[in-house]
């Protein structure tokens, strides 16, 4: 097993992108918790030709195991439109549906909302990655 130092090649860059969306795998993370209580981010580094980055704070890594760039069963291609498209009816319905989570979960509504939080801005920072790792 060896490791690969940035800078990246093209092919290295998305060979790594890929791994960081299989679902089998654990993902390279932030060393930082981006995370409160009440709501949990998706801390996946994002690969760049520089080496790996943190969509939310200044945090690098410049290096990568070898076998991170064998081929990974990845989703299916969708358009950066598709994405875009996407995410904007996200934002939508949970905007929409994180004022009714109060109404019927019964729990405090810091915690509700905390809840439909954290599982509305998982997915949202997964799609966001995954555009981030189209580019």
């Amino acid at each position: 097993m060896a490791i690969i130092r940035a800078p990246f090649t093209d092919e290295q860059i998305e060979a790594l992108k890929t791994f960081q969306m299989a679902d089998y795998m654990h993902p390279f993370t932030c060393e930082n918790n981006h995370s409160t209580p009440y709501v949990k981010f998706d801390n996946r580094l994002v690969p760049t030709r520089e080496g790996w980055i943190c969509p939310h704070c200044a945090y690098t890594q410049d290096w990568a195991h070898d076998w991170m760039l064998e081929t990974w069963a990845a989703a299916p291609a969708v358009s950066s439109d598709e994405i875009d498209t996407a995410i904007a009816e996200f934002e939508r319905v949970v905007e929409a549906d994180a004022r009714d989570w109060r109404r019927w979960s019964g729990e405090d509504p810091r915690v509700a909302w905390g809840l439909a939080m954290q599982a509305a801005l998982t997915i949202h920072k997964r799609m966001i990655v995954t555009k981030m790792c189209q580019k």
